[in-house]
């Protein structure tokens, strides 16, 4: 489920991608979280959660595709640049399509299984394969 933030990122890299002259734009905010745990020498060496969050912009301008993205959420508008300048640089497209019709769509692509995996589970996981290496 998109945020509120998320959601205005978007009509913002719409609206500024619009404003600058694309024919046609989409924009994807992402957000995200993992845990990891690393080993190392067959011990536990250190147990990582990290969470991140971005926004992708594509942009079709004069045929030309363009994309750029930014985990920097107040850089919408440098993101938005860097998509229109790849445009620029990048060849009209032999055979010309259009993006998704306008609308949102709301895509959550995680697993559950996956989510419900704990640290500690994690940790037995990675003992288990070094029990099993060695």
């Amino acid at each position: 489920m998109a945020t509120e933030i998320g959601s205005d990122l978007v009509e913002q890299a719409l609206e500024l991608a619009s404003r600058a002259g694309a024919e046609q734009a989409e924009a994807f905010y992402v957000e995200s979280a993992s845990d990891s745990v690393d080993y190392e020498n067959n011990r536990l060496a250190g147990i990582d959660s990290s969470t991140g969050r971005g926004i992708g912009i594509r942009v079709i301008l004069g045929g030309r595709i363009g994309f750029s993205s930014t985990s920097i959420l107040d850089r919408v508008g440098d993101a938005v640049e860097a998509a229109l300048a790849t445009a620029r640089l990048t060849e009209p497209e032999k055979y010309p399509f259009e993006l998704p019709a306008e609308g949102s769509i709301d895509a959550d692509i995680s697993d559950s299984k996956v989510e419900a995996i704990s640290v500690a589970e994690l940790v037995a996981m990675g003992r288990t394969a070094v029990d099993r290496l060695q």
